[in-house]
């Protein structure tokens, strides 16, 4: 039996799947299976896998674009560890060995992630990831939760490795239902039991940026949905404490940071960085009144008008 199980998650990326594979089977870690999970794809991606005879491999298709097809994963994966990774991505060769390193050092640890450096859609460099940390970190209970919303820090989640047995013994999952941040969401969940998440500050996995991301369209709605079902969790358990931290930092100038650094690492271009912070450098801190002209200026914010009316309940 496979020790790991790597899940590579695929849709219409055709010009970029083969270097995923790639950086998969040069893995300094032998000891896994690799399922090629096709949500979908309006092309035979057996074109690609045909050129590998490698028997680790074996493809999983779906019929329609389905994102909960992603939970699949959870079903059919043979290792004791699972990592769910993309595509449009590759992964440096020490990644599997240095998760399961971590791992099997510390049963306490029921999921790492190592640090990332950021490509662009031709593979070139474009800087590293923001957080800058000079060592690893080690979440107990409650502060991966802190951290996200005090410090603006998150795991990459397709370079997170997970301990199987514990996620499927507590029914962790993607929820899909709860936004497009299902994965932080997931983290969250996760986070508010008695186990430890290991951050990796070295990086192990090259991400990539470019213009066929889901991720980067509609970055308000995803932090905005996060934050209204982070706090339904947290209202569920009684954690009143955690609940006014969350409330406390999820301001107004978080989101400038969340912005600043969306467009650092070109999610977004220069025109949708330039008009988000224009409007919220202009409201700050303060508490407006959303009469027509504050509406029309919405308007120029991409979101949907669903987020728009959170945003006034907010910020009023």
């Amino acid at each position: 039996m496979p020790k790991v199980t790597i899940a590579l998650i695929t849709y219409n990326r055709k010009k970029y799947l083969e270097s995923a594979i790639n950086g998969i089977l040069n893995q300094t870690y032998s000891n896994y299976e690799l399922i090629i999970m096709d949500n979908g794809s309006n092309y035979d991606v057996n074109e690609i896998i045909e050129k590998y005879t490698n028997n680790k491999i074996t493809l999983l298709r779906n019929q329609i674009n389905d994102y909960n097809f992603i939970n699949k994963a959870f079903e059919i994966s043979k290792g004791e560890y699972l990592i769910v990774t993309h595509d449009d991505d590759i992964m440096m060769p020490k990644l599997i060995a240095k998760s399961v390193e971590i791992l099997e050092g510390n049963k306490e640890i029921v999921c790492v992630s190592s640090n990332t450096k950021f490509i662009d859609s031709e593979g070139n460099f474009i800087n590293n990831k923001l957080d800058n940390n000079v060592k690893d970190i080690e979440f107990s209970q409650y502060n991966y939760i802190k951290s996200y919303y005090k410090k603006n820090f998150s795991l990459t989640f397709p370079s997170t490795m997970m301990r199987l047995k514990f996620f499927r013994e507590n029914n962790l999952y993607f929820e899909f239902d709860k936004g497009p941040a299902a994965d932080n969401y997931l983290w969250f969940k996760l986070n508010l039991l008695n186990k430890k998440i290991y951050f990796v500050s070295e990086p192990h996995y090259y991400y990539r940026i470019h213009n066929q991301q889901d991720s980067k369209a509609r970055i308000f709605d995803l932090e905005f949905l996060l934050y209204m079902n982070t706090i339904k969790l947290l209202e569920k358990y009684n954690l009143h404490e955690l609940i006014a931290i969350v409330r406390k930092s999820f301001k107004t100038k978080w989101l400038i940071s969340s912005l600043i650094n969306n467009y650092t690492v070109r999610k977004i271009d220069k025109l949708n960085f330039e008009t988000n912070l224009k409007y919220f450098t202009r409201i700050g801190m303060r508490k407006i009144d959303f009469g027509i002209k504050n509406l029309a200026k919405l308007s120029l914010f991409e979101c949907s008008p669903y987020v728009f009316s959170k945003i006034k309940k907010m910020i009023k």
